[in-house]
């Protein structure tokens, strides 16, 4: 050990480890109240013990240089993310988001941070819409590109990959169960991933969703919209509630039990109008009108675009199933001020509107109005909350705090260009992808990390995030060549899972990973009898049966990844947890990199797995100066190091 006291490996790996606890702020995505969960100032002090033993030990054997023959080329995998999903309107407004901060920042005399390079844009850029860290041949090839309009290119890959409708699926449903903690009985969640995802995959538009999600009936086991009003218990006030957070940007919860005290348009009976809208929206179970409920409710044809193409398919989502049941509504029910001693009706009222007191005139539901009214091209509070929500979601800025922020009695930063931006969105349809596409290739976007309450105000830097629970646990899996392993076996069982994959689109199946009939081929069986069956079919059924399990475990690992945790408990995890360690030992990147010729290539081709970009000079010389001992260890320890940086754990 005392041959290492000094030397430049030594100080080398410490640098490497310092960067798990930098000292600057490092933001995370919304909380569960829609504010920034925390921000983390941490240094080397708070963890002395948890790194630096390790820390010495990692060295001694990624200070070891790596040999071998150049690795076999990668298989195809049959139900791998594919390029093909709708691209959007493909212009974008970029360039009034970037006038708009030029002038800014002349305007305040502010220097903003550099843009920076192709390696951190392109990781960047692929977290942010994918969930996910490019691989090492995406990086190199995007890299070797000379065109000016790469970065624009490489956005029209990302948002037509079916891996973003894979990870904004669970974006769109976490800011539903973020509205609040506890989720209403028999909620199915999984097909409200479903539902997420489809629509995601089709790039419906945000007017669109907001129409599926509270005006349209619906069986929860398969109508996923039905379960938003399920989420919060169907109650008129609740779902009322909830639907203001989600597409208007404003929280009223206060007025639920008395006026607002700061904001004289939110009252007592504002709040209550609001709740009336939903005040005949029932829940209707098989049991007492079954026929009559099948009858309305049939199993239906599951869209295509709905199906996950995650590591391991459906069974890699994560969610509680619910009981069978539909959203309806019906042609009975009122709101009446609760602890009022007055027995008078409310009637729907828009928020600072007119009482509709003509509503049960007209053709259309309440529901189906209320819509109406929020995704009226007059009612910019619907485009300013959007724009705001995906702005704050893939930068960490946000025009207000939060995603239900907007309020008269708190300042909104940059109205001007929010107003601007909205107008823009109403004009193109509410379409979600123009929307993230403006917003990754504006400047903004592209500067370089920067620290201090002021970046809050100017954003002339970005703040550094840690990687969510989805995007830490899928870039792990990547890194490590996990998912490449799964993907392998996808291939090789590749025609038992197109026939599964057929079966839940045409509906032959409701699929459920918890039932027996995950256990059970869904290809017909040979005409031969049970005793000669084909040995090969059987072996690739029993393979199946382990694709399935993967995609059951990467779900409660992906569960586990989500759960809000102290930063020691979130470095303990990586450090000593199943997941990395695992997925190392199962992955193909290490004997990949093993297979190597040189020791620089196998530097080289460990720092793209991992951190997506090549090694800075000095850190290839350290790690290529010192004599080979063990080689697939040396390999597996360079990456566990790699996986531990703050730079793995941030963007």
């Amino acid at each position: 050990m005392s041959d290492f006291i000094g030397t430049p490996q030594l100080e080398f790996m410490f640098r490497l480890i310092r960067r798990l606890y930098p000292a600057y702020d490092v933001v995370e995505e919304p909380g569960i109240d829609g504010h920034l969960k925390r921000a983390t100032r941490t240094d080397m002090k708070r963890f002395p013990k948890i790194v630096c033993i390790p820390g010495i030990l990692i060295l001694l054997v990624t200070s070891c240089a790596l040999a071998g023959p150049r690795g076999k080329a990668k298989i195809p995998p049959a139900r791998r993310p594919y390029d093909g999903l709708p691209a959007g309107l493909t212009d974008h407004a970029a360039g009034r988001v970037d006038a708009y901060f030029d002038a800014l920042w002349q305007r305040t005399s502010v220097t903003p941070a550099p843009v920076i390079d192709d390696a951190t844009f392109l990781r960047r850029a692929s977290l942010v819409l994918n969930g996910i860290t490019p691989d090492a041949d995406e990086v190199s090839s995007f890299l070797a590109d000379d065109s000016d309009d790469k970065r624009e290119f490489k956005v029209e890959q990302l948002l037509t990959r079916s891996r973003y409708a894979d990870y904004w699926a669970f974006r769109f449903r976490e800011w539903i169960t973020q509205i609040r903690d506890v989720k209403g009985q028999s909620t199915n969640l999984v097909t409200l991933y479903y539902y997420g995802r489809q629509a995601m995959a089709e790039n419906r538009s945000w007017a669109q969703i907001a129409r599926d999600l509270l005006a349209t009936d619906g069986d929860v086991s398969q109508h996923g919209w039905a379960n938003f009003a399920l989420y919060f218990d169907t109650e008129p006030n609740e779902v009322a509630e909830a639907a203001s957070r989600m597409f208007l940007g404003t929280n009223l919860a206060c007025a639920q039990c008395h006026d607002d005290p700061y904001v004289d348009e939110w009252t007592h009976e504002t709040y209550w109008g609001m709740a009336a809208f939903f005040a005949r929206s029932k829940i209707r179970m098989p049991s007492s009108t079954k026929d009559e409920y099948y009858d309305r409710f049939a199993l239906e044809s599951r869209p295509p675009s709905s199906v996950s193409t995650l590591p391991g398919g459906d069974a890699s989502v994560d969610g509680d199933w619910g009981d069978v049941r539909a959203y309806v509504e019906s042609e009975e029910g009122e709101v009446r001020i609760p602890g009022s001693m007055s027995e008078e009706v409310i009637m729907p009222t828009p928020l600072a509107g007119e009482t509709m007191n003509d509503i049960d005139t007209r053709e259309e539901t309440r529901r189906v109005q209320f819509v109406a009214w929020i995704v009226d091209a007059d009612n910019h509070l619907f485009a300013r909350a959007a724009v705001n929500r995906v702005w704050l979601a893939l930068t960490g800025f946000g025009f207000v705090d939060s995603y239900d922020g907007f309020s008269p009695r708190f300042r909104t930063r940059h109205e001007e260009l929010l107003d601007e931006l909205a107008r823009e969105f109403i004009d193109h349809n509410h379409d979600l992808k123009w929307l993230m596409r403006t917003i990754v290739l504006s400047r903004v976007f592209q500067l370089e990390h920067g620290s201090g309450p002021e970046i809050g105000e100017t954003w002339h830097a970005m703040p550094p995030r840690l990687l969510n629970g989805d995007q830490w646990l899928d870039s792990v899996v990547r890194a490590t060549g996990e998912e490449e392993r799964v993907y392998s076996l996808a291939n090789e069982i590749s025609q038992l899972l197109e026939q599964e994959h057929d079966d839940r689109v045409d509906g032959v199946v409701p699929w459920d990973p918890r039932s027996e009939q995950t256990d059970k081929s869904k290809v017909p069986r040979p005409s031969e009898p049970p005793d000669v069956r084909n040995a090969e079919q059987k072996r690739l059924e029993k393979l199946r049966q382990d694709y399935a399990g993967i995609g059951e475990r990467v779900a409660q690992l992906r569960a586990r990844a989500r759960t809000p945790m102290s930063p020691t408990s979130e470095a303990l995890m990586s450090m000593n947890g199943e997941v990395v360690a695992a997925s190392i030992q199962r992955g193909a990147t290490v004997g990949r990199i093993a297979e190597l010729s040189t020791t620089l290539e196998q530097v080289e081709a460990g720092y793209l797995a991992v951190l997506g970009r090549h090694p800075e000079k000095e850190e290839l010389q350290l790690l290529s100066d010192s004599a080979a001992t063990d080689t697939m260890e040396s390999v597996a320890d360079l990456l566990w190091t790699l996986l531990q940086t703050t730079e793995f754990r941030t963007y």
